[in-house]
């Protein structure tokens, strides 16, 4: 029920003048892809894969997240491999015109509430918070350039300048414990 309603979102980014969208393409035997994107100026196909997650309470919960996200991973991978063993089979469900040929076709993992551990191991297919995306697509001129900050996160070097370590000292009784922790300014 959750997944129209951030295809709707995700696809406001991208006017019908200049991209072809279109959100769940089932492939038979595979998988789906939640939401392709062709730029028609570059010939650059995004496949994307998109997971709607809730901040963890638990250990257990975390560890879900991150295992949706795998499974995220995985189906990116599978739709990407599929598609560029294939491509007129994305031509034909965007109903491109067979002259287009696709110069690019990525796959990435956007996820809405919230983002992995960091235990993820990093791999060929981002995984990136919504609203880190829609501020790439808007800071990107083109998908080339988008796929390119999708795979060096400028986002997440701008956050890590408001970050400060710090120590923090609780009393507890007669002992003193000195814990690291992190501080936004």
């Amino acid at each position: 029920m959750k997944e129209p309603i951030a295809i709707k979102a995700l696809n406001e980014l991208f006017p019908k003048d200049e991209y072809r969208t279109k959100s769940g393409v089932k492939i038979s035997g595979v998988t789906d892809i939640d939401f392709a994107v062709y730029e028609i100026a570059t010939g650059f196909a995004l496949l994307i894969q998109h997971k709607w997650l809730i901040p963890p309470e638990t250990g257990n919960e975390s560890a879900s997240n991150d295992e949706k996200l795998a499974v995220g991973v995985s189906q990116a991978q599978k739709t990407q491999k599929y598609v560029r063993d294939h491509p007129e089979f994305l031509h034909r469900v965007l109903g491109l015109e067979g002259a287009e040929n696709f110069k690019q076709i990525e796959s990435v993992v956007i996820c809405r509430g919230f983002e992995h551990t960091g235990f993820m191991t990093k791999g060929d297919t981002p995984i990136i918070m919504e609203v880190a995306f829609r501020s790439l697509v808007n800071a990107s001129g083109d998908f080339p350039e988008l796929w390119s900050k999708l795979n060096a996160r400028p986002d997440r070097q701008g956050s890590a300048t408001k970050v400060v370590d710090i120590l923090k000292t609780v009393k507890i009784g007669e002992y003193e414990f000195v814990l690291p922790c992190l501080g936004r300014f």
